[in-house]
């Protein structure tokens, strides 16, 4: 009878929404905002049709992407991802097509979850 209560329990806990898998979601924040012409000069890589920030945050993350310390999302058109060798000046404007993200200070260089340290050359 205890075994079955026990059971019983263990069933209900692990079914709980607490446990459910949360989607994986962009920790770091973006702003809206337009780009200093000279930025571009240090454009990494540009790759057209993603309009989602986590698949942007992705290629960011990639291993031949090490130097990546801001990306920008475009979410207009098509939509673009583009990858700076340099965090981003901005100036804030809320109607911009632009969503400008920074990466945090010291998330290169041997983070787990950008440059493992079995990646790192």
């Amino acid at each position: 009878m205890k075994l079955a209560a026990l059971s019983a329990l263990v069933s209900l806990v692990i079914a709980s929404p607490i446990f459910e898998r949360q989607a994986a979601q962009c920790s770091i924040q973006g702003v809206r905002g337009a780009i200093p012409p000279q930025i571009e000069q240090a454009t990494l890589k540009r790759t057209g049709g993603i309009k989602s920030v986590e698949q942007c945050n992705a290629e960011c993350k990639k291993p031949e992407n090490k130097d990546c310390k801001a990306f920008t999302v475009r979410t207009s058109g098509n939509g673009a991802c583009l990858l700076y060798s340099t965090t981003i000046k901005y100036r804030a404007d809320p109607s911009a097509t632009v969503v400008i993200y920074n990466l945090p200070e010291g998330v290169r260089g041997g983070t787990p979850h950008n440059n493992p340290a079995w990646l790192v050359r």
